[in-house]
């Protein structure tokens, strides 16, 4: 009985030593979790805000696997780590961003989660306004906006994969400072890279990329690109002098955003269907659209427009030609923007209005059609020069704002005339300035008015946009190109009606688009085409093309050797090696060779010096009428090429009289010593 007494108060002593141990343990990682700044959820918070909230500055919250319906609002540096994609899964609640890191949170780290939405909404699953954040390894779906970089800077992005958004990626602002962040190619939208340069110079962009954002750069080629789900296709920012060409941007909210970025060409791209605009360029000057096809996007085709933040600086000196700007809400829009030359595009079936103009001045916009739109022009307290362009069946064709003042001039001086207006009711029976003279010219009797302030004194009767193309043409010096050679091309296009405002090169794939005259070199013998395609200030496209060979330089091969030898005779052979030119080739080596028919032996090599010689020197072995050969195999720059030259070789001369006084000696010799032994078997056969 006691010592069954005993057992159980063993047993009882040691389930709470047991408890004692555990709880001490339990109590040791709390203070580990203390020490360490490690909020868990849900073991030490039931949802990811309760939090966040609790948590102090700097902080870290790991979350574990599981779903958790949340819309979360960081608002404090901290980190917030997911136990990875697809294992730890935050959906949206409903009430706003998945994850917002606002104005006052930076320093945020968040990793490792998958963040979506599964209903209709307006809301990003990352929105970005703090500074410094880092985002890693999330996965992004569902929602309107993937991630969104809203006027921040200095955000870091690895990994993170954004598909199935409405827009899956952007990045906003006006400053320099909102598009400084570091986001790499391992960031997916769309199951392609995203490219995010800053600071780049001469670079083109030609890879297969989802999003594509140049920041104070220049002098940047992007072609041959299709990019669509994003806030914006391609981003240029801070950015001048660059190429943008055969391009496809659809259902973005903007096709092409422009902000302070100068001097740029944007011809012969698709931007269709987006939201906004399919162009918009904010404080941007002096670029050229050309060509483009910019229709069915849902605000406007294209929107010059200014920020009074930047300077209060305008978009001005742009030249929007040849476009084909259709079924758009607006066409063109034209905020606080001057001295824009419109021409020669096609204005068709846009919702609203083709051109607005809003307090701009200065624009010159003619031999545009305009036709089948809601409104031709909108002018809103406006001062431009408009002639010379086609309105066609417009709901309303001109409508000013009543409420400000807008006074336009609506045509050139006579006999250039004004615009044709398909609802004109004049009649052409007069002519002159003043068209009080006998006889039709063309123009219309009576002027066509707007309002008391806007009318055409010079309404053409017929249709005004004949226009003969410009010609291109160009010349290639030399005809015939060779290797790390330059080669000059000179465009020598004219247009006999007008002026050529863009001349656009293709050049062995390369574009090159700021000056008349480029010098080419070629590193590789290839068939290169050259391509010229001019833009004429009516918006008439014209091009030619040349194709030619790049050679390497021909090279010619001398031997320079005696042309007779004896056996062991040491001689020097030199070979002189020039171009084409006749300058000598530095550097290269040459091989050298003898042989007859029946065998050929490798002598050695020697480099060529700064005359383009090389010399060896060799020991001749063989006699008979043999063969000096030279040989250089070419290189990069040179074709290969060898040459030969006859070399008799004879015997020594003293070797026949060497030869024979050896033999004498030989004969001699034998011939005492035969003696010797012939006297001695007498001289012993004597004594016996």
């Amino acid at each position: 009985m006691m010592m069954n007494m005993r057992a159980h108060k063993a047993i009882y002593a040691f389930y709470l030593i047991v408890l004692l141990g555990i709880t001490l343990v339990f109590l040791k990682i709390k203070n580990v979790r203390a020490s360490d700044n490690i909020i868990f959820v849900p073991d030490d918070y039931p949802t990811i805000q309760d939090a966040i909230e609790a948590a102090n500055r700097g902080n870290t919250i790991i979350v574990r696997p599981g779903k958790y319906v949340e819309c979360l609002k960081i608002n404090k540096p901290l980190k917030l780590i997911g136990s990875g994609i697809n294992i730890t899964i935050l959906e949206n609640a409903g009430n706003g961003h998945t994850v917002e890191i606002s104005k006052e949170a930076n320093n945020v780290l968040l990793k490792g989660f998958t963040i979506q939405c599964s209903f209709e909404s307006k809301w990003a699953g990352i929105h970005v306004r703090g500074l410094n954040n880092a985002l890693e390894d999330n996965y992004i779906t569902g929602h309107h906006y993937g991630i969104q970089i809203y006027d921040s800077s200095l955000n870091i992005l690895r990994n993170n994969i954004m598909e199935n958004n409405i827009y899956n990626f952007g990045v906003w602002g006006l400053f320099l400072t909102h598009f400084i962040h570091d986001i790499d190619l391992s960031n997916i939208v769309n199951r392609k890279p995203i490219l995010y340069w800053i600071n780049q110079h001469e670079k083109c962009v030609s890879q297969e990329v989802g999003y594509v954002a140049i920041v104070n750069s220049s002098r940047i080629v992007i072609k041959n690109l299709s990019i669509s789900n994003n806030l914006v296709g391609v981003l240029l920012a801070y950015t001048n002098n660059s190429l943008v060409i055969n391009v496809t941007a659809t259902k973005n909210e903007r096709g092409l955003y422009m902000v302070n970025s100068h001097n740029n060409v944007v011809v012969l791209n698709n931007f269709s269907e987006n939201h906004w605009s399919g162009i918009s360029a904010i404080s941007s000057s002096k670029n050229i659209f050309a060509a483009n096809n910019i229709s069915l996007n849902l605000n406007c085709g294209i929107r010059l427009s200014h920020s009074y933040n930047l300077l209060n600086t305008i978009s001005e000196n742009n030249t929007i030609i040849g476009n084909t700007i259709k079924s758009n809400k607006d066409g063109l829009y034209l905020e606080k923007s001057n001295n824009n030359f419109v021409c020669g595009n096609t204005f068709v079936e846009n919702t609203q209005a083709a051109i607005v103009s809003d307090e701009s001045s200065r624009n010159i916009i003619r031999k545009n059609m305009i036709e089948n739109n809601e409104y031709g022009l909108r002018i809103i307290a406006s001062k431009d020069l408009i002639y010379n362009n086609v309105f066609i069946n417009n709901s309303i064709q001109v409508d000013i704002y009543p409420y400000l003042s807008s006074s336009c001039v609506w045509n050139d001086s006579y006999p250039n005339g004004g615009n044709f207006w398909s609802d004109y009711k004049g009649v052409d029976e007069k002519s002159g300035i003043n068209q009080d003279q006998p006889g039709g010219d063309g123009i219309g009797d009576y002027p066509y008015t707007i309002d008391a302030k806007n009318q055409d004194r010079y309404p053409l009767m017929l249709q005004c946009l004949e226009n003969d193309p410009p010609k291109a043409d160009f010349s290639q010096n030399p005809i015939e190109a060779r290797i790390e050679e330059g080669v000059l091309f000179r465009d020598n296009s004219f247009d006999v009606d007008g002026q050529i405002l863009l001349n656009l090169w293709n050049i062995d794939g390369e574009y090159y688009w700021l000056s008349k005259e480029w010098v080419k070199l070629f590193t590789e013998e290839k068939t290169v085409t050259a391509m010229l395609m001019v833009f004429d200030d009516n918006g008439a496209i014209n091009f030619t093309s040349k194709t030619f060979s790049v050679r390497r330089f021909i090279s010619t091969l001398i031997i320079l050797a005696q042309d007779k030898a004896n056996v062991r005779e040491k001689i020097e052979i030199s070979a002189v090696l020039m171009d084409e030119d006749n300058n000598p080739i530095v550097g290269a080596l040459v091989y050298f060779y003898i042989s007859d028919s029946s065998f050929e032996d490798f002598i050695g090599y020697a480099p060529t010096n700064s005359f383009g010689v090389a010399t060896l020197y060799y020991d001749v072995e063989k006699e008979g009428n043999l063969q000096l050969k030279a040989l250089f195999m070419g290189n990069e720059k040179y074709a290969g090429t060898s040459t030969s030259k006859s070399l008799f070789v004879k015997g020594n001369p003293y070797t026949f009289w060497i030869f024979t006084s050896l033999l004498a000696v030989t004969v001699i010799f034998t011939f005492l010593r035969f003696k010797k032994r012939i006297k001695m078997r007498r001289e012993t056969l004597g004594k016996l």
